[in-house]
């Protein structure tokens, strides 16, 4: 109620009553601050009302004496939100997390204060009380505020673990590794099977309440496996005495070695009786974990002794030199006869060979280089048992 707004003015003598329109004057009493005005009060507290009749033809003007009246405040509950967390962490409040009863339009309450046993870090596992006050907000004085507490749960964290499948035995292999989850609630996000190679890992699981859980760890592998090789040239080149010894490392067990690509293994570390070649090497572990493969040369290396020939009365000239497409060999025969032309690399393989007929006197040729790689070679003629030999370079 905002107070008295009616007056009573009964005619006098039974004539018509006053036609004048009343006025009313509200002031605030006791601690009811409200300054005099003609305004009625909204606010809760105690006022007095007067009404002032105006004077016409039959009455003069006339004023009440002042009516006091109450303006009673409006029962207001606010009620505390329930909240949960996990176990280990820290909530804060905002003050917003309530709810009110029915307000007048207009009036709100913007923030209240909560306190916690729950919200803190340490807290442990279980239920705790929420307790609400000091509401704030607009025309909060109209309002006899009570509060209504929470409840606060701290939510037990689930546990993640992970289990690896079969260990990499071979290096650069995969395994599996699964990743579950206990202790929480509901159902768990990022559980799961996953392939994984060698290396660190680290998973992090999300129960029903959001709480969270993280497992790590590292998935070990066997080194790889490798080896290094010693090969023994044949003496003299056309001898089938040839070796190559070869020393393993890494993987697991015993080895197995291939001098053929990989087609055929062995346990011996030596490989005899071979005659000039390149051998494709390979080495596995008992895990059947390979090595790369590695081509080995087995051969013979000519020696080279420029400006030198097996005859030094015979003429033996080679250009140019350094050569790239061509050589041209001159040379001198004191007989007709035939003769065996070779281009040989330094470690004695034969790369390139023809033959001709020589005549008494000067002789030449040419040698063409298309599809020989740069480097260093020996031209050699062979007439007989006479052999011819110079260094070249092919640029």
């Amino acid at each position: 109620s905002q107070g008295p707004n009616t007056v009573t003015a009964p005619a006098v003598g039974g004539g018509a009553a006053p036609s004048g329109t009343p006025t009313y004057l509200y002031v605030g009493t006791g601690s009811t601050t409200y300054p005099s005005s003609s305004t009625p009060p909204t606010n809760a507290g105690t006022y007095s009302v007067t009404a002032t009749v105006p004077g016409d033809g039959n009455y003069n003007t006339a004023t009440s004496t002042a009516t006091p009246f109450t303006i009673a405040t409006k029962a207001l509950t606010v009620t505390a939100n329930n909240k949960a967390k996990c176990f280990g962490t820290t909530y804060t409040f905002a003050g917003t997390e309530f709810t009110t009863s029915s307000m007048i339009t207009g009036d709100a309450v913007t923030s209240v204060t909560f306190t916690s046993g729950g919200a803190i870090s340490t807290a442990t596992v279980g239920t705790y009380t929420i307790v609400p006050s000091a509401a704030t907000g607009t025309h909060l004085a109209n309002y006899n505020i009570s509060y209504t507490n929470g409840t606060f749960t701290v939510n037990g964290n689930p546990t993640a673990s992970a289990a690896q499948g079969a260990p990499i035995y071979c290096w650069g292999g995969t395994t599996t590794l699964t990743v579950s989850g206990t202790g929480g609630t509901g159902t768990y996000s990022g559980i799961g099977t996953f392939t994984r190679f060698a290396g660190a890992y680290s998973y992090t699981i999300v129960d029903g309440n959001n709480c969270i859980a993280t497992t790590s760890g590292i998935i070990t592998q066997n080194t790889n496996v490798t080896f290094t090789t010693t090969p023994v040239n044949p003496s003299p080149c056309t001898a089938i005495n040839g070796k190559i010894t070869v020393l393993a490392a890494g993987g697991s067990g015993f080895y197995y070695f291939s001098k053929d690509n990989g087609v055929t293994f062995g346990t011996s570390t030596l490989f005899t009786n071979l005659p000039a070649g390149t051998y494709t090497m390979q080495v596995k572990d008992s895990r059947n974990c390979t090595s790369i493969k590695t081509a080995v040369r087995v051969g013979c290396l000519v020696r080279i002794e420029d400006g030198q020939t097996a005859d030094p009365s015979t003429t033996f000239n080679v250009y140019p030199n350094p050569a790239s497409d061509h050589l041209t060999i001159d040379f001198s025969s004191e007989s007709n006869e035939s003769c065996n032309v070779r281009l040989i690399d330094m470690i004695g393989q034969v790369v390139s060979t023809q033959t001709i007929n020589s005549v008494v006197g000067d002789n030449q040729m040419q040698l063409k280089l298309e599809g020989i790689s740069k480097g260093i070679y020996m031209v050699s003629i062979q007439k007989g048992d006479s052999k011819l030999l110079k260094r070249i370079v092919i640029q």
